[in-house]
């Protein structure tokens, strides 16, 4: 029978080796993963190191209007103004409060004072957000190099070493949009996973406005010429009518739940702020900076009339 059975082996040309079935290895972590964990724990270590350095130096919350985040934060902690924070003047904030929240929440934890670091927490979350999230994209979409190339164009710009430490939105800011942005391509993609789109959406419009959500959304309008494209990569040939109905029904249902949480958690925070400082609250936020820079710049300019200039800046 054993000789029968390696004559029929040898006869078929497959070695005995080859019909054995194959074991699976057990690597739990494999030496990739480990290394993936190595470039964004540095690239995040490199993130508070840099932080701790700006926050060490001379103060400069005087210049670069960051007076006003740091007199939001404490409106908050002494007033609990959690909805509509005022500045000593008495005016109110022209921009949503979620870096605030923030700053403030950091505060009092540790105490109830509003200490420097406290003021640039969200800035370091934002700016070493966006660095360690480049790092890990990078290495999954290009390879290890390219994401430790990554954070480090991110932390080694001159815009990311500023806005590490700076006390304004703009670091907390980015962090939305690339968040946002990568969501949205994602589900573009796969055809699932809209609600982190709306997610990241929800976060940019409390941080500085619905500006966030179009900045994250515009790459979507590749749609227009890659709409078939598009119905493959969800899983829906154009030749199967009934495949590409469920699939547009699964996007449509993906993207109401999405809707319903930003409209929930935006709304929500417009609405209290509405009911607490009234019709002052609205033509702050929506006549003065909302339409008013849609209209007008801050300095009398048409709004891109000077896109130039910030690119020559740059360089």
């Amino acid at each position: 029978m054993t000789s029968t059975r390696s004559d029929d082996i040898a006869g078929s040309g497959v070695s005995e080796t080859e019909t054995r079935s194959p074991r699976t290895p057990r690597t739990p972590r494999t030496p990739r993963t480990r290394s993936v964990w190595l470039v964004l724990l540095t690239i995040g270590a490199l993130s508070v190191l840099l932080w701790g350095v700006r926050i060490g130096g001379v103060s400069d919350l005087i210049d670069k209007d960051q007076t006003r985040p740091a007199m939001y934060t404490l409106d908050i902690v002494l007033n609990g103004a959690w909805a509509v924070q005022r500045d000593y003047q008495g005016d109110i904030a022209s921009k949503p409060p979620l870096p605030v929240w923030i700053s403030a929440i950091a505060s009092i934890l540790t105490g109830g004072e509003v200490e420097r670091w406290s003021l640039a927490l969200p800035s370091l979350i934002g700016v070493g957000g966006v660095a360690v999230f480049g790092a890990w994209l990078g290495q999954r979409k290009f390879g290890g190099m390219a994401g430790v190339w990554a954070g480090l164009g991110v932390l080694c710009t001159i815009s990311g070493e500023k806005l590490i430490a700076l006390v304004r939105t703009d670091g907390f800011f980015a962090l939305t949009v690339a968040l946002g942005g990568v969501a949205a391509w994602r589900a573009w993609r796969t055809g699932r996973g809209w609600m982190w789109f709306w997610l990241a959406g929800a976060a940019a419009t409390l941080t500085k406005g619905p500006l966030g959500l179009i900045l994250a959304g515009i790459g979507l309008l590749a749609i227009v010429w890659e709409w078939r494209t598009s119905r493959k990569l969800a899983g829906a040939p154009p030749s199967d009518a009934r495949r590409a109905r469920a699939t547009g029904v699964r996007v449509l249902l993906d993207h109401g739940a999405g809707i319903c949480l930003f409209l929930l958690l935006c709304g929500g925070w417009f609405a209290l702020a509405s009911h607490t400082a009234g019709q002052d609250f609205i033509d702050k936020v929506i006549g003065d900076e909302l339409v008013g820079h849609a209209v007008e710049s801050g300095k009398g300019a048409f709004p891109l009339s000077n896109f130039y200039k910030q690119p020559l800046y740059f360089i």
